[in-house]
């Protein structure tokens, strides 16, 4: 059974065409690109992850933190 916590993001894979919802049986969610590019898309973030993981995770970690930053960053000359 899959837990309700997961169901939105899985529910979103499903929408942007990433995923099928198998709804016959034990309604399973099935790995299924709707498109070549889309495939090809995580055919390449997946080699990249395989040979640049630490980048990767510094990259999607390091975002939210600068943009915080950003936001409190003080402006000189604008009093």
């Amino acid at each position: 059974m899959i837990p309700s916590a997961i169901r939105p993001t899985l529910d979103r894979f499903v929408a942007s065409g990433l995923l099928t919802y198998n709804s016959q049986g034990n309604g399973t969610y099935l790995y299924s690109p709707s498109s070549p590019e889309l495939e090809d898309a995580v055919r390449q973030c997946y080699q990249s992850y395989s040979t640049r993981r630490m980048t990767i995770i510094e990259v999607i970690f390091s975002a939210p933190i600068q943009h915080l930053a950003d936001a409190f960053k003080l402006k000189h000359g604008d009093d």
